[in-house]
Order: structure tokens, then sequence, then C-alpha cells
């Protein structure tokens, strides 16, 4: 269950490429980023490093070579880097504005706790890690922080009918909820048969053979009302497809067949969903400009 849990490193991932970081300067090779003078030195980012490397085991490193291992490094490290900055201007503004997250944290806590039985059941699980409570509960109030603050912002602005229409007229793609079946197989030639027999049919099943050896890498899936921004989606591109169509993608050596089934853009069936994605760039508008006022660099 820790291990499940996504520290504030990644609460928001959608929205850390906003900020463009440079070095601070030659004045202190230590010194990563400020943010309205405050500084995220190279001990916070290895502690971060730290922490992540505990929290999100990477089954594919082994299978890495050297180079491979080297980008990944970097990547996580600039991801990680990104995070520092973006959870101190949240924390900056959210002493600006009186936000207190307090009572978010001691329920995340709680819920954290309930889902190893009791206290020591939690302690147990960190311990396994190699966590301690303290870093635990750190990363705990920075989650707590930041769904705090984006739900002061996002309340405040809070959008009407029209603005909504507006924003579904200018999102084709953002607005849509699709219903699709997903095979995922490792061989081209297997990916091409069930490509091939899916191809130009309204419905489709199982292909077979799928989901039953643990020591192969495919599966069959069906999905509902998925939108652009959820994880699962293999790719962005397949908002671009019409019922029935059926396309492959390769992702991480893997072959994925798509067939699309449904897929629904009546205003009023998507309207929650497209208020969750007008608040989401109107969020990231918000930290845009807030990057700016506390002068990140």
């Amino acid at each position: 269950p820790i291990k499940n849990r996504k520290s504030s490193f990644f609460l928001i991932i959608f929205l850390i490429s906003a900020l463009m970081l440079s070095a601070c300067g030659k004045k202190d090779p230590d010194c990563l980023a400020r943010v309205n003078g405050r500084e995220i030195m190279q001990s916070d980012l290895d502690k971060a490093l730290a922490y992540y490397n505990k929290v999100e085991a990477d089954p594919d490193r082994d299978k890495m070579d050297d180079d491979q291992k080297a980008r990944k490094l970097k990547q996580v490290k600039k991801l990680l880097l990104d995070q520092l900055v973006w959870d101190m201007i949240v924390e900056e503004d959210s002493k600006k504005r009186g936000i207190n997250s307090e009572g978010l944290f001691l329920k995340l806590r709680a819920d954290a706790m309930q889902k190893l039985v009791d206290e020591e059941g939690l302690k147990r699980q960190l311990e396994s890690l190699d966590i301690s409570m303290e870093d635990f509960e750190n990363s705990l109030r920075k989650e707590a922080m930041n769904l705090a603050h984006r739900s002061a912002i996002v309340e405040e602005s809070e959008p009407e009918e029209g603005d909504l229409k507006k924003y579904y007229d200018q999102h084709e793609k953002e607005r849509k909820l699709i219903d699709y079946e997903e095979a995922v197989v490792a061989g081209k030639a297997r990916a091409d048969d069930i490509k091939k027999e899916w191809k130009d049919k309204k419905t489709v099943s199982d292909p077979g053979g799928l989901n039953t050896d643990s020591f192969e890498e495919s599966s069959y899936k069906e999905y509902k009302n998925m939108g652009i921004d959820d994880e699962k989606v293999v790719s962005p591109k397949i908002f671009d497809m019409k019922e029935g169509d059926c396309a492959q993608f390769k992702s991480e050596g893997l072959y994925h067949i798509v067939h699309i089934s449904k897929v629904t853009e009546d205003f009023d069936i998507v309207k929650n969903h497209l208020q969750k994605m007008y608040e989401k760039d109107l969020y990231l508008e918000y930290m845009k400009n807030k990057s700016k006022d506390f002068k990140v660099r």
C-alpha cells in the first residue's frame, strides 16, 4: 500500500512541464533553483531521489544497459527538481493566502494507517521499505498542501455554463470520452493478426490466448469513459479515431491494438469531465503566473 501511494512528487505531474528551470548561478554550484529568494540545493534533490528510489521501484531497471540507466536517472532528476520547485511555489502561495492543509494531512495519514490496519502496521510497512515516519509524513504533508492549494484556487474561479460551452467548442479532443478494447502483445505478427481481425468491425471481443500466461506480457482489456488525460491511454492519437476504427501503437517494446467502440461528445453527458479539464488548465495557468511572480530561476 505504501508503494502505491504517490507522494506529492507525482500528484500533479501533468503540470510540471510549465516550469522552465535554469541554474541558480555560479555563486553557489550546489544551488539548483530559487523560488521567491529561497534556494533549492543539491542536497534537497539528493534526498528527494533517495525517497523516490524507495517508493518507485523500476521493474525494468535490470533490463537496461548503462546508457539507458543514465538517461532514465537524468529524466527522474529533472522531474524531481521540477516538483521541488512546484512544491515551493505552492508553499509560498499557501502562506500568502492563508491556506491551511493540516486537516487534510491528518485525513491522508488516517487513510494510510487504516489500509494497514493500525499504527503498528504502518510502521512495519515503512520499516520494510527503509522509510522513516518523518519522511513519510513529510510526503503526506506535501500531498495535502498541493491538494488544498489546488482546491482553493479552483473554487475561486468556478466556471459558468457559458465558460464550459466555450471550452467545449475550443477543445475537440479534450471533450471526448471513449470506450475501447485494447490487446497488448509482444510480437508484431500476433499484433498484425489481431488488427486484421478487428478492422472495420463495430464490435470486437477477446482474441483469445491473452491474460493467461504469467510469463507473456500480453493482455486484453475493455475501457469505458476514458478521457485524453487518463494515464492508462496508450496514445492521445486514439482521440482522433472514430467508432469502429482500429489502430496499432508500439510502447515500451509492446504492441497495443486499440479498437474504438464508442465516442461520446454530447455536452450534457461530458460536462463533468469537461469541467475537470477546464479546472486543470485554469490551475496550470495560475501556477505559470506564480512562477513569474516568485521569480523562479
